[in-house]
């Protein structure tokens, strides 16, 4: 049986539910990667998160996808600060405390609001007053929580 990702499955399967259109604009999500920083995509790989440059102007938003940007990178750099989550996965508690950061992720951001849904359609990055790659940094959150999740998937 072929080994694949959680969003390679999503994409997969969405393809049937919604068509061609879908499966066309997923195969480009799952394969450009995650990104120039962080490029894990399984718990093989190792990541490193880093602050996000967020002030909280809220110029990005709203969102036409619905994801809460703000929120997003707010609930990351808390996380990060407060020690909830390891900086790199290279960390021996990085998977206990990952799954606590996904099971509160999940809680406090609803799903139409996490990062997993951001298309990369730029227009937020285009007026971020602080020059912050928001695509680029809600990639590497949907990275993070997607090799999360597959590890939960395992457990």
């Amino acid at each position: 049986m072929e080994k694949i990702s959680r969003r390679e499955w999503l994409a997969r399967v969405g393809s049937f539910t919604l068509g061609s259109v879908f499966l066309s604009s997923c195969d480009s999500n799952v394969t450009r990667g995650i990104g120039t920083d962080m490029t894990a995509t399984s718990e093989n790989e190792s990541i490193l998160l880093e602050k996000v440059n967020c002030r909280r102007c809220y110029a990005c938003m709203p969102c036409r996808y619905g994801v809460d940007i703000p929120a997003n990178f707010i609930f990351l750099n808390s996380a990060l600060t407060e020690g909830e989550i390891p900086a790199t996965s290279e960390s021996p508690d990085f998977y206990s405390k990952g799954l606590d950061f996904l099971a509160r992720y999940e809680t406090v951001l609803t799903d139409g609001a996490q990062a997993q849904h951001c298309i990369d359609c730029g227009e937020c990055s285009q007026i971020c007053r602080h020059g912050v790659n928001i695509s680029a940094e809600l990639e590497k959150i949907t990275a993070l929580t997607d090799m999360l999740r597959n590890y939960r998937a395992k457990e």
